[in-house]
Formats: C-alpha cells, sequence, structure tokens
C-alpha cells in the first residue's frame, strides 16, 4: 500500500495534464491505497455515497489510463480491473471461486522475453507483459474438497 498526502496527488495530477478535482483526488487515493485491483463497480462501492457517476467514473479510469496513473489488469472476465501505476513492478494470483487477488513480486519473465524477441521476426520490441495465476485460494479450498 502507498502512503501519500492530497498534495502529492495533485502533483501528480497536474504533471501529467488533468485537473486535481475533488473527485479525481478521491478516486486516486483510494486505488492508490487499494490492496488489490479494483473494477469500477468495485471501486464505486468502496467510494459510496461520494462515488462519481458510472459513466463518470469510468471516463476518469480511461484519463488515468491514458495519463498512466493507473494500469489495466486482465483478469479473463468482464469487467476492467485497474491498480494504480506507480506500485512496483508485480504480478496477481486470482482464486477461481471467490476472485480473491494476491500480489506476488518476482519476475522470472526475463529469459522468456528475451527468447520471443531473438525468435521474432515481426517485433522489434517488447516493452510490456501481463501474467497472472488463477488457482483456489485457502479459504475456498476446503469447500472445493467437499463437492
Amino acid at each position: 500500500m502507498i502512503k501519500m498526502t492530497k498534495y502529492s496527488y495533485k502533483k501528480m495530477l497536474r504533471a501529467v495534464g488533468l485537473r486535481a478535482t475533488p473527485a479525481r483526488l478521491y478516486v486516486l487515493a483510494h486505488l492508490a491505497q487499494a490492496e488489490q485491483p479494483l473494477s469500477v463497480d468495485a471501486l464505486q462501492k468502496r467510494l459510496k455515497h461520494r462515488a462519481p457517476h458510472t459513466v463518470t467514473l469510468y471516463r476518469m479510469m480511461q484519463d488515468f489510463l491514458t495519463k498512466g496513473l493507473v494500469r489495466r489488469v486482465d483478469f479473463g472476465q468482464e469487467n476492467a480491473f485497474f491498480e494504480f501505476a506507480s506500485q512496483a513492478h508485480h504480478h496477481h494470483i486470482v482464486c477461481t471461486q471467490c476472485g480473491f487477488i494476491e500480489d506476488f513480486s518476482g519476475c522470472a519473465m526475463k529469459k522468456i522475453l528475451e527468447r520471443a524477441q531473438k525468435h521474432s521476426t515481426g517485433f522489434v520490441e517488447i516493452n510490456e507483459h501481463h501474467f497472472e495465476l488463477f488457482g483456489i485460494c485457502k479459504k475456498c479450498a476446503p469447500k472445493n474438497k467437499q463437492r
């Protein structure tokens, strides 16, 4: 979890050319403090009565994404998930039963990326990768064995 001040979020928004509105500050602070990536629906529930309208929140996420303030994380579901982009490079493990998400760091992808780059005939550069693992968490494991 990242500890930042309201002033830090203002500077961050202004540095990428976005106005530091109260709604943007509130949403960005919640994303930075979230312990796992959030869908727009989950973010809206967290923000409760101070949540912007759903359409506004989607537009805000798109602006944040375009400006590099958030990352989109794809868990193969209908909903997009977002996380604060200033977090250290990491990946996720997702429970296929309850949706619990856990971060893990350490990336052994360097060799795979080098090999892909070496064998590719159509790419000059690989500049991004996504790696998510799926399984069953400890909480759901006993339920799964009862079936």
